[in-house]
């Protein structure tokens, strides 16, 4: 590159390319993606970005945090709350008051302005929507999960779904649920790419749990009836649990030899939610469980994980 007058430089397999023009940017990237091939090595689209010399500064002051402001300040709060601490009422009251005095609307809009967001501070932000009243929360939510936002946002996406699920969980926040589903139920639509790697799509069907849409019943069955990932089924599983899906929890009842293990345990867990249905499940297959969900390490007189399980599933229907 350098015979070629390329200004460069690399870190690992990080490169930084310098040029006069768009147009000479162009070209000693295309050089380099020709080079990298002649070793078997491609360039990452996904990261592979041009900027102007200022966004470029401004990136990198950023990732060295070197700004004193708010933003800086929010990078600096440690966000992880212990609720058994001996002062934890007071603990949580003064955390959300240090990030109710921060302007956190505005330093996520700053970071839309940017080429590339900071993505730890967008991730700070995803961990602070249930410290903020419902309507600061809301305008945060629907910020992050804009159509025009997501995808710059993307590098964040398991905080933000994090976020907004503790969001969805809390009645504190009732008033924002309306909002956040139909938020929600637009993803599939205009960023369906997001969903596309597993981790993704898992952090999105947690968000799904709380209320039952026909989009959500759809998307959910369609998901279910694509993926071959034990974690993905159990995640549709859990769904229908959480929205009391009578004909889906039937329809897996007719498919128990089928389902594995995980999956069965998953059915299992949920059967307390469908009553007669959920009870005839467990007449119907409680007696070849010791069998099926045999780990192959049980002893003579100690309590085998089949029947450990059965007695937590009582425990967690009971609300001990």
């Amino acid at each position: 590159m350098t015979g070629e007058g390329i200004r460069w430089h690399r870190y690992v397999d990080d490169y930084v390319l310098i040029a006069n023009s768009p147009a000479d940017a162009y070209k000693a990237l295309a050089f380099l993606s020709h080079m990298l091939a002649d070793f078997g090595l491609t360039l990452n689209k996904t990261k592979t970005v041009m900027l102007t010399s200022k966004h470029y500064s401004d990136y990198v002051t950023t990732q060295l945090g070197g700004n004193e402001d708010e933003a800086g300040k929010l990078r600096e709060i440690d966000l992880r709350f212990d609720p058994y601490s001996d002062t934890s009422v007071e603990d949580y009251e003064s955390l959300k008051q240090t990030v109710e005095s921060l302007q956190v609307h505005r330093l996520l809009n700053r970071e839309l302005e940017k080429a590339i967001p900071d993505t730890f501070l967008v991730t700070q932000i995803g961990r602070t929507l249930k410290l903020h009243e419902p309507h600061v929360a809301i305008q945060l939510v629907t910020t992050l999960l804009s159509q025009g936002n997501l995808h710059a946002f993307r590098a964040s996406w398991s905080t933000i779904m994090r976020g907004v699920a503790k969001l969805r969980s809390s009645e504190e926040y009732s008033s924002t649920f309306a909002e956040i589903d139909r938020l929600l139920d637009l993803i599939p639509v205009h960023s369906a790419h997001l969903l596309q790697a597993e981790a993704g799509l898992l952090h999105y069907l947690r968000t799904l749990r709380f209320a039952r849409t026909v989009q959500r019943a759809i998307f959910v069955q369609k998901v279910y009836d694509s993926t071959r990932s034990d974690t993905v089924w159990r995640a549709c599983i859990d769904c229908w649990r959480q929205w009391k899906d009578g004909a889906a929890f039937n329809t897996l009842r007719n498919k128990w030899f089928t389902l594995s293990p995980e999956c069965q345990r998953m059915l299992w867990l949920s059967a307390s939610a469908f009553g007669d249905q959920g009870e005839a499940l467990k007449r119907q297959f409680k007696p070849n469980l010791n069998q099926s969900w045999r780990l192959g390490i049980e002893r003579q007189g100690v309590a085998s994980f089949s029947s450990i399980y059965q007695e937590w599933c009582e425990n967690a229907q009971s609300g001990e």
